[in-house]
């Protein structure tokens, strides 16, 4: 007899305070896992929930989501290596617009 949840597909969700991006910026984190699924808020897109916690403590549990195409794909590449260690910085670009990366 099998599980249901052993060979269900579908949203997983991640458990944790909610966090916003905001509020971790330039701080480090440790990455524990995410989950990548089509966004409400923007039809046709995609988003993503980011588990996480702070070096030190790491018992505590957030969960930060985000629209932002690279920190989606920087997630998707890097699957393997969870967890993992990062910052999440805001960078700029020349024409006024920004982005959020791992770095």
């Amino acid at each position: 007899m099998h599980k249901f949840s052993d060979f269900a597909k579908g949203a997983k969700r991640l458990e944790g305070a909610k966090a916003h991006i905001s509020d971790i910026l330039n701080k480090e984190i440790i990455v524990l896992a995410f989950d990548v699924f089509d966004s409400v808020k923007t039809p046709g897109s995609r988003a993503c929930a980011i588990q996480f916690a702070y070096p030190g403590a790491e018992d505590v549990l957030y969960v930060v989501k985000t629209g932002g195409k690279v920190l989606i794909s920087q997630a998707e590449e890097y699957a393997e290596e969870l967890p993992f260690t990062a910052t999440i910085v805001k960078r700029q670009i020349a024409d006024g617009r920004s982005y959020y990366t791992f770095s």
